[in-house]
């Protein structure tokens, strides 16, 4: 299950629509992960619909939120090239296809940066997320909110918060550090 909440409103014949997730600290992303991919994104999609066709839909207004029917979501994708896996084993798949609720970084609107070229450590693991086809589809998913759970590489060579400008910044090396203590004491 998502760790979010989710609101949609009608402006000028368009929907629009908020996430927001839960806070959970750097331990317990890291412990819930199932992967903690070091790669680089290959591509970041437009904006698209919980469907198989992407279009924008919309839940019937005689069925408010019933048991049973999925909720019209605005989602985007992300697909990244694994390179390794911080937490051992290998990486899932060398192409990897994150599925994420919210306004795609392209848009002005969205929660967080990323962009086609990034590389990244992101924080990863397999949810069902509610799909108009079959009201739910098994997807890729960040293990916290997108801002919290990628770190993506500057300039300098350190990884940041796919959201801090400038702020705290880690070596490769520090952020495998900080990875695998709060794994193994979970152990």
């Amino acid at each position: 299950m998502a760790e979010n909440s989710l609101s949609s409103t009608l402006q000028a014949g368009q929907i629009v629509q908020s996430v927001s997730y839960i806070a959970i600290s750097d331990e317990d992303m890291a412990r819930k992960s199932q992967w903690i991919v070091v790669g680089k994104v290959d591509e970041v999609s437009v904006t698209r619909w919980n469907q198989d066709s992407g279009e924008e839909w919309k839940n019937d207004p005689d069925k408010p939120g019933e048991p049973g029917e999925p909720a019209a979501l605005q989602i985007h994708q992300i697909r990244l090239l694994c390179e390794q896996n911080l937490i051992g084993g290998e990486c899932p798949a060398r192409e990897l296809t994150v599925t994420v609720i919210g306004a795609s970084p392209l848009e002005p609107d969205a929660d967080y940066a990323l962009r086609s070229g990034d590389s990244v450590v992101a924080f990863l693991q397999e949810t069902d997320l509610a799909w108009r086809e079959g009201n739910s589809k098994r997807v890729l998913y960040f293990a916290a909110a997108p801002y919290q759970a990628v770190y993506v590489q500057g300039a300098d060579g350190l990884f940041r918060r796919a959201q801090d400008e400038g702020q705290q910044a880690y070596s490769l090396e520090q952020l495998r550090e900080t990875i695998i203590s709060p794994r193994q004491t979970a152990d």
